[in-house]
């Protein structure tokens, strides 16, 4: 019944990429060490009345972490919480957006390993 936005901590600095001298890929930064929010929204398909009595609503301490790519997600039958799972990475501090991915061709001995985790909002 719900979608679920998950918001990675990123900063961008638009100046270099208006000037010219850098892509936009370059002039985004990830935060790794800061917490991630995530928006609920109610689905088009939510049934009338269920979406006239839901307010849309934002997660905003979800522990620092890096999403990469959603799998599934469920309503919980007992609680009714949201429960999804996500792969990615954990809290740290790269040089440039995606570290150790970046160049040309990535270096799988340098990269960190991909988590899998599951997030569960009541």
């Amino acid at each position: 019944h719900y979608i679920v936005l998950k918001i990675n901590s990123l900063e961008l600095d638009i100046l270099p990429f208006m000037s010219g001298a850098k892509g936009p890929a370059e002039c985004v930064y990830l935060n790794g060490r800061s917490p991630v929010k995530a928006f609920v929204l109610p689905r088009p398909t939510l049934e009338k009345d269920k979406k006239r009595d839901f307010a849309p609503f934002l997660v905003d301490d979800i522990p620092a972490c890096f999403s990469i790519h959603f799998s599934h997600g469920y309503e919980d039958e007992k609680t009714g919480n949201i429960v999804s799972f996500f792969s990615g990475w954990p809290p740290s501090d790269p040089d440039f957006f995606l570290g150790a991915w970046g160049g040309f061709c990535p270096d799988f001995d340098k990269i960190p390993p991909t988590h899998y985790w599951r997030m569960e909002i009541d």
